[in-house]
């Protein structure tokens, strides 16, 4: 593990003209157990359909609760230039989803649904919302 500094994140999939990008997280709140499920996040108006198709694809993997799609200016969905989602996947400091994220199956789950939600996007066969979002 190297850590990458928040603006750096961005910066690098820019110099690249990466196609998409996905930062991957746990969420946490300040007190334990008061937070679980699963959510997404997005800033500009280009990476709305990703988001729909990330969290869509996120929540029947793993089966958590649905916190929804949210917009936000995080600055990896901010400073992206192409199609960018925050996601998290589920909260490390609530006892099940701690319990959860522990197992491999779980954290294959979750990489096997990003990975399903980044096919979806490319190939447009997401959601019929997703869909039309890709048609404006």
């Amino acid at each position: 593990d190297v850590f990458i500094d928040l603006y750096d994140r961005p910066r690098i999939a820019n110099e690249i003209s990466a196609d998409m990008f996905v930062s991957i997280h746990c969420n946490a709140m300040p007190k334990r157990d008061t937070g679980w499920g699963t959510e997404t996040y997005y800033y500009t108006p280009q990476s709305k359909c990703l988001g729909l198709i990330m969290h869509s694809t996120l929540v029947a993997g793993l089966g958590r609760r649905d916190n929804g799609l949210r917009r936000a200016r995080f600055v990896v969905v901010r400073e992206s230039q192409m199609p960018a989602v925050l996601v998290e996947l589920m909260y490390l400091n609530h006892r099940e989803e701690e319990a959860l994220l522990a197992q491999p199956e779980v954290r294959q789950a979750s990489a096997d649904a990003i990975c399903e939600g980044l096919r979806q996007y490319v190939e447009g066969t997401g959601s019929v919302e997703a869909r039309e979002e890709m048609g404006r």
